[in-house]
């Protein structure tokens, strides 16, 4: 399960808060465990969701990452950074 517009995670009771079951993990191939817990390379996933998440509606407070077309920006060898938060665990 994803916790999805939530400011804190840990109160059931936000309103904003939508939780949504993993229908498949798609795990990049390239991706090395060591010691136990940390990660060495290419730790990044793709969640593909039971159901939509409801990205139209603003009383959600979700939103996506724009992403430029492969025709627009040639990116090869440029450093990039993505962010986020989340639980390893559950």
């Amino acid at each position: 399960m994803i916790v999805s517009g939530a400011w804190n995670i840990s109160n059931t009771a936000e309103h904003t808060r939508i939780e949504s079951k993993v229908e498949k993990v798609f795990r990049n191939p390239n991706f090395k465990e060591i010691n136990g817990g940390a990660y060495e390379s290419s730790d990044v996933a793709l969640l593909k969701l039971k159901t939509p998440l409801p990205l139209s509606d603003p009383a959600a407070h979700l939103g996506t990452i724009c992403l430029p077309k492969a025709e627009e920006h040639d990116l090869t060898g440029t450093v990039c950074t993505v962010t986020g938060w989340g639980s390893l665990d559950s």
